[in-house]
């Protein structure tokens, strides 16, 4: 029973190794697109200042209507 646990063991090991190489060549790929061509990057960029800008507004949202229903509540 030991024996089957450790198989399996390095069963998943061995494909959390392969996936980790798949994965490694992709991110390989992408940065080579992004270097061959700049505006991809320049994209990129404004999506993550986009996607951070939306967070932070989302959590004053939530953090005003907190407020206002504690107020209300107390």
């Amino acid at each position: 029973m030991i024996d089957e646990t450790i198989e399996q063991a390095r069963a998943t090991r061995t494909d959390f190794a392969q996936q980790s190489s798949t994965l490694a060549g992709i991110n390989l790929r992408m940065q080579s697109v992004i270097n061959t061509m700049p505006g991809i990057n320049n994209l990129i960029g404004m999506i993550k200042s986009r996607r951070r800008r939306d967070a932070i507004i989302m959590g004053l949202v939530i953090g005003v209507c907190l407020i206002l229903l504690l107020t209300y509540v107390f």
